[in-house]
């Protein structure tokens, strides 16, 4: 792994096992390598493609994630990650530095949800452990790198607060025999609450197992009265309750990680963004990244208005030939 073995010649060049100059000539020589390539946190985390592979894909766009279970964290793979931003910035390798932290950025906008936990937070921690003084650890780019990541994951693993349903609107299933039609139409329906069906013991087990199997959040049980006996449907909001707990214990888990990273240092760092991340506040966070864009976008127009409105310079005047320069005349003659 090349960022451990940056990370082990920065510290034996502290131990002296090293020659400062022979030290610092080879990890200039090799950041500039790991910058220009197309490298991504499969080469800096030790078996993260093999973890990958095992690992279910996670719809964060689920309303009803269950609590993550508790992530497996790399703390050696997060310390190199921050020994080797820290000595690239100590080194003044700044260009390097610049790039590593964009592809980092880059890749952790569609990286797999678990990276939060097991590294990217961890690796945020370690640096503001490792920084003491706040005008150090608040200077580029490590500010973009907690602004970003923290942002992100407000939006990728809290996600916004699930809003009550308005009416009594319900998943439909997917069969579509006579009776089916029927329970849609009822689940479809934004007004009714409960539903009723009288039909025959195979078709009301059918109904049940459709309902099941749409996990419709609709209680169903059968009225044991008259012939044919009746299946009762109720709509309930146990999909939304079961959304906002999730929720809810997805705050606790990232405020829990936002003390832990200090108020303090989050202050200089998060600068605008502090009070709306540390709210876990999604729309605000959203109001704020549109207002910056259209503003980015204002200023790229007036550039380009400034651009057209620029006054041409005179074109150039040839000299005309003297007279003593006999110039060789071509006549087309198009006569026919």
């Amino acid at each position: 792994m090349v960022v451990a073995f940056l990370a082990g010649l920065s510290d034996s060049e502290l131990r002296g096992e090293i020659p400062e100059d022979v030290a610092n000539t080879l990890f200039r020589d090799i950041t500039a390598d790991l910058a220009d390539s197309a490298f991504s946190l499969d080469t800096l985390v030790p078996d993260l493609a093999e973890r990958k592979q095992r690992s279910a894909p996670i719809s964060h766009f689920m309303s009803t994630v269950s609590a993550d279970p508790e992530p497996v964290v790399d703390q050696e793979s997060s310390r190199n990650i921050a020994a080797f931003l820290c000595a690239c910035q100590e080194l003044k390798l700044n260009a390097e530095l610049d790039q590593i932290v964009k592809k980092l950025l880059t890749e952790m906008k569609t990286a797999q949800l678990e990276l939060f936990h097991s590294v990217y937070i961890p690796l945020l921690k370690l640096l503001v452990k490792r920084f003491s003084e706040k005008a150090t650890i608040n200077s580029s780019p490590f500010q973009p790198l907690f602004r970003q990541i923290l942002c992100h994951y407000i939006f990728r693993y809290v996600e916004a607060e699930p809003t009550p349903p308005r009416d009594w609107k319900q998943a439909t299933v997917r069969c579509n025999c006579v009776d089916c039609q029927s329970l849609n139409r009822f689940l479809a329906s934004p007004t009714e609450k409960v539903g009723r069906f009288s039909v025959a013991k195979k078709r009301r087990q059918h109904l049940h197992s459709v309902l099941d199997e749409a996990r419709s959040g609709c209680t169903h049980e059968t009225e044991r009265r008259g012939s044919p006996q009746t299946l009762v449907v109720t709509k309930t909001r146990a999909k939304h309750q079961a959304a906002r707990k999730a929720w809810a214990t997805r705050c606790g888990v990232a405020k829990k990680h936002l003390e832990e990273l200090g108020a303090e240092a989050l202050k200089g760092l998060l600068g605008d963004m502090y009070i709306p991340i540390m709210s876990l506040s999604t729309s605000q966070l959203q109001l704020m990244i549109s207002d910056k864009e259209s503003s980015a976008q204002t200023v790229a127009l007036a550039a380009n208005a400034n651009a057209s409105n620029r006054v041409l310079e005179p074109p150039m005047r040839r000299k005309v030939p003297s007279s003593s320069v006999q110039a060789e005349v071509i006549v087309i003659d198009d006569s026919d």
